[in-house]
This record gives C-alpha cells, sequence and structure tokens, in this order.
C-alpha cells in the first residue's frame, strides 16, 4: 500500500513558478524526501516490537544498569538505532536473524559503513571476533 502511494504519485518542477513537465518517481523514497521519517518510524516499529518479543522469550538479553531495573535492548534517534544484548555468541545469532528477518519486510537494511560495535572491558577478545564475524561488522573499536 505504501508503495503505490509513492510511486503512482506524480510531481512537477516549478521553473520560474511555471509548472514544467510532469514525471513519475520510479525509485521510491531516499533520506531527504518528507515522508521518509514517517516511514522510518513504521519500519523501525517492526523491529522494535521485535526486539521486545525476542527478549521476552529470552532469545536476546538487554542492557541492565543494576539488578532491579528493567533492561534496555535498543533506542532510536530519529533515523539510527542502538541495539544493547549481551555479549553471548547465542544472544547475537538470534539478533542477527532478527534484523535480518526485519530487513526483508522493511526493504531497509544496515549499513556497515555507518554501524560500529562496542563492548564491555570485560568481554574477552575470542568472544569479541566471534561477535564481530557474526554480524559480519567491520568498525570495531580497539
Amino acid at each position: 500500500m505504501i508503495n503505490q502511494c509513492i510511486s503512482t504519485e506524480s510531481t512537477f518542477i516549478l521553473l520560474n513558478d511555471a509548472p514544467r513537465k510532469v514525471y513519475y518517481p520510479q525509485i521510491g523514497l531516499r533520506q531527504g524526501d518528507p515522508l521518509y521519517p514517517y516511514l522510518f518510524i513504521l519500519c523501525m516499529e517492526g523491529l522494535s516490537r521485535g526486539l521486545i518479543q525476542a527478549e521476552n522469550v529470552n532469545l536476546i538479553h538487554g542492557f541492565k544498569a543494576n539488578k532491579h531495573c528493567h533492561s534496555i535492548s535498543h533506542l532510536f534517534f530519529d533515523d539510527d538505532c542502538l541495539i544493547f544484548i549481551k555479549a553471548r555468541t547465542k544472544d547475537v545469532r538470534n539478533l542477527a536473524t532478527l534484523i535480518n528477518q526485519s530487513s526483508k519486510f522493511s526493504g531497509q537494511a544496515v549499513n556497515f559503513e555507518k554501524s560500529a560495535l562496542a563492548f564491555s572491558n570485560k568481554v574477552p577478545n575470542n568472544v569479541k571476533n566471534e561477535i564481530t564475524n557474526i554480524l559480519r561488522e567491520k568498525n570495531v573499536p580497539k
């Protein structure tokens, strides 16, 4: 339905306050398009619910500031996403599956050039390497 709204829409360019030739966008939305933030929110809502469900059934475990508070598995800011999970390969594999499913459903993919992993100082190097390989991430702080 969303694709129909953006692909059947026509637009034209104003040149010297006069409309010119009508054209029909074929590529879809890009960053900067006025609809982009709304569609991002809709897509991220699906990922958010998936992360919450995965945490509820113990497929992933979010970050806890202390043992008495609720865990945090993710935060969204504008068109950015922060995901917090325990550095366990089982959790990371489940997260990778969830991200892949979300990408297929939403049509949005992780930009690995703009992504990075951060680890607690207590995570051993062999675990860091295994997690990095699972997520195919290249930007890992040393």
